[in-house]
């Protein structure tokens, strides 16, 4: 029985002509890999390669369209769909542009696994309306490209140096928290429908251990085995296993003088064989084979070399160049240097993702193809994306100041008052806001509102008044736009001041210098502190910022991250407390001195200051975990019993306070003194590790039980050969709400 359609079919569909449809890989009765292999077995070397690369005659290598083959009713296809923080694609017109989530920071701050997971429902369901619309050609990153159901992200490297450009596009420090991310956004991504179809395929970047801008394309990452496990690979593992990740994208950087997208030691010792995965396909970062040219390495690396390393270590799609497309991969293939056999490995992964997504079922049986254009920044997406933006916020200090009384005279000041484009995280699509054309890349923020806008919205425009004073990297004073906003304040009865950084300071290919405020940022907040007024500081920015000489005159601290579409409204609800749902940091923030302490290009993450809460030995201006609420919080727990795979816990979380809230408890794993004197003489041991965490809302006067099943492999630390060993000793579990008091349990271990 071969497929039949009718009606209109999505784009990219497959089998859906009479060449197509009288060869047995149209033929939905047989099974899976007999379609696939009777199509392999069709193709030629060439149009296998172009299967496996982009034409450069179809538009941007490093989306990678693969060239149609006629003679077999094989449709081209678009590849690379950036996911990160939305279905990337412009407007379809008013109110039809992708959900843009906050960046991935804060939704990792608010700990909240559902939302994650919700997060992922989201973005598949808007990129499948957009994929559904075949009579729409304006979607991709030129004008005659439609969307794929392939999506790239999330990306979970972790946030390792606040100067690293991307730091505003991950998750945060902690691979626990950042591999629970991965798994629960994956899961909504990748939907199955009930005839086993997926609703997209989502692949993990960047694989792995890319944590540097500057010279990203030739870095080395000199790697103890200890620090690839503990750090690199463990958010990787966790995404592929229990989100069931169907790939990767592999990375720029080199590990230990080997390019991570010609590393079998990564792609199929550890993606396929160790985390039982063999269908994962490998897709390059764009220009990750060119950058091998002329590479400080020392590979030999001329075109046919590199298209035979890169194919033969375990790369399946070259993007961002043509080395194999123009003939090199066939010429090393003829010369011996590369398999048949391999060749058509990574062809049938490349072509799996496509099957699994019914592009070559009669688009009748897909439950996904019914997904229609009203979806597209829906009412209730939008209610997802406004519970993201409040959850995504964190009150680092409140000094008796918020919540504030409405009907003050207010005075909103700083760059990111009105920033707008800096409430953006990455890939927020070649629109975010409806202009009146269907063309891409003719951006506006129009729909973006500023958190000044807010603030006066609920305050009054009466009594608020706005002035930026200084622009975010400014290094000429404009006298007179800051003795504006100096008089503002000094006439105020409260002070907002809201700085921060945005994408021209932190980015892909830009490394921060220092994380220290940009421009006059930090003297023109010191002069608005000077006044004397009680001041609110609001933060807008990736990778942290150096607040030293900021903390202890500024009345109350909040970090919004990259708050995007609905994070303003957000912060300006939360400052008057109308909403308390305040998330915990999911980084630590620094003071200024780490930066010389430490180069943004060693890769290690024990030695000198140590990197991250779980090794850095100094104290931070605020902790991982950290965040408070406006009401007043408590909490008790008690071990329920354990077996011989797991520790059961129940912890009671009260609101004593007058408002309504929600909290997060975190459970921290340390070895005790003892047992880590004994461990760390192999190997480093980590200060404290995440090893769960749950959020709950709580209403005032109210408790909410909260049951924890610790499984004992969770109490494993990793050793020297990058293995996860549950020590023999005494463990400590610590139940923590980010600060006060945290409810601590000893365990003591032995082997079994």
């Amino acid at each position: 029985m071969c497929v039949m359609v009718s009606g209109a079919v999505p784009n990219y569909q497959g089998c859906i002509d009479p060449v197509s449809r009288s060869l047995p890989y149209c033929d939905a009765s047989l099974a899976l890999e007999q379609r696939i292999s009777d199509l392999i077995s069709r193709l030629s070397i060439e149009e296998k390669v172009g299967i496996l690369g982009g034409d450069p005659a179809l538009g941007d290598t490093c989306s990678v369209f693969n060239r149609p083959i006629p003679r077999l009713g094989l449709p081209g296809y678009f590849w690379l769909e950036e996911v990160n923080t939305q279905a990337n694609s412009a407007c379809l017109g008013p109110n039809r542009c992708a959900t843009t989530f906050p960046g991935p920071l804060g939704l990792a701050a608010s700990f909240n696994r559902s939302l994650w997971r919700d997060k992922g429902d989201v973005i598949s369901t808007e990129l499948r309306a957009f994929n559904n619309l075949h009579w729409f050609r304006y979607l991709g990153p030129k004008p005659d490209s439609p969307v794929g159901l392939t999506g790239f992200g999330p990306n979970i490297n972790l946030y390792i140096d606040p100067r690293w450009g991307r730091d505003s596009e991950v998750p945060g420090e902690d691979p626990f928290l950042s591999g629970t991310y991965a798994a629960e956004y994956t899961l909504g991504l990748q939907q199955i429908d009930e005839q086993g179809f997926f609703k997209m395929k989502s692949f993990l970047k960047h694989f792995t251990a890319y944590n540097v801008e500057t010279n990203r394309f030739n870095f080395n990452a000199n790697l103890s085995t200890f620090d690839l496990w503990d750090s690199h690979l463990r958010q990787f593992e966790i995404g592929m296993k229990q989100g069931r990740a169907s790939g990767v994208m592999c990375s720029y950087t080199a590990i230990n003088g080997i390019p991570s997208c010609a590393n079998s030691y990564l792609m199929d010792d550890i993606m396929r064989k160790k985390w039982s995965n063999p269908d994962a396909l490998s897709f390059s970062d764009c220009g990750a084979f060119r950058n091998m040219r002329g590479d400080p390495l020392h590979i030999d690396n001329d075109d046919e070399t590199i298209a035979a390393i890169t194919i033969m270590n375990g790369t399946d799609i070259e993007a961002g160049s043509s080395i194999w497309f123009s003939g090199n991969l066939a010429k090393a293939r003829d010369n011996g240097l590369v398999s048949d056999r391999r060749i058509d490995e990574a062809v049938r992964r490349a072509l799996l993702q496509r099957f699994q997504v019914g592009l070559f079922d009669d688009p009748d049986t897909v439950s996904w193809t019914k997904i229609h254009v009203d979806q597209i920044n829906s009412e209730k997406h939008q209610s997802i994306n406004a519970e993201a933006g409040i959850q995504s916020i964190v009150l680092l200090k409140n000094d008796n100041i918020l919540p504030i009384n409405s009907g003050q005279r207010i005075a909103v000041v700083g760059p990111q008052a009105i920033g707008k484009y800096g409430y953006l995280s990455d890939y927020f699509g070649d629109e975010v806001c409806w202009n009146g054309t269907v063309f891409p890349n003719q951006r506006t923020w129009k729909c973006i509102p500023s958190i000044a806008e807010e603030i006066s919205r609920l305050n009054g425009a009466k009594l608020t008044s706005v002035y930026p004073g200084v622009d975010i990297s400014s290094v000429n004073s404009s006298l007179e736009q800051e003795q504006l906003a100096l008089d503002a304040a000094a006439e105020s009865d409260i002070v907002i001041l809201v700085i921060g950084i945005d994408r021209t300071i932190e980015t892909e290919s830009v490394d921060r210098p220092d994380f220290a405020l940009p421009g006059l940022q930090q003297q023109f907040s010191e002069k608005i502190l000077m006044l004397g007024k009680p001041t609110v500081l609001v933060m807008v920015n990736g990778g942290s910022l150096a607040i030293d000489k900021l903390i202890e005159p500024s009345r109350a601290i909040i970090e919004t991250f990259n708050p995007a579409l609905t994070g303003a409204r957000a912060v300006a609800r939360s400052i008057f407390g109308l909403e308390n749902r305040w998330g915990k940091l999911p980084v630590t923030i620094y003071p200024l001195d780490f930066q010389n302490q430490i180069s943004i290009q060693d890769m290690s993450m024990t030695l000198g200051p140590g990197r991250t809460y779980r090794y850095y030995k100094g104290t931070p201006l605020f902790p991982f975990g950290h965040g408070l609420s406006l009401t007043k919080f408590s909490h008790s727990c008690i071990r329920m019993g354990s077996s011989s795979s797991s520790f059961s816990f129940r912890c009671s979380v009260s609101n004593q306070g007058p408002l309504n809230g929600d909290e997060v408890i975190m459970v921290f794993h340390q070895l005790s003194r003892k047992t880590r004197s004994r461990v760390e003489v192999h190997h480093p041991v980590p200060l404290k590790q995440l090893v769960d965490f749950e959020r709950v809302s709580v209403k005032s006067g109210s408790s909410v039980v909260i049951n924890f099943e610790i499984p004992r492999t969770q109490l494993a630390i990793t050793n020297q050969h990058g293995e996860r060993t549950v020590y023999d000793g005494e463990h400590i579990l610590s139940f923590s709400r980010g600060h006060g008091l945290d409810v601590q349990f000893s365990l003591h271990l032995q082997s079994e």
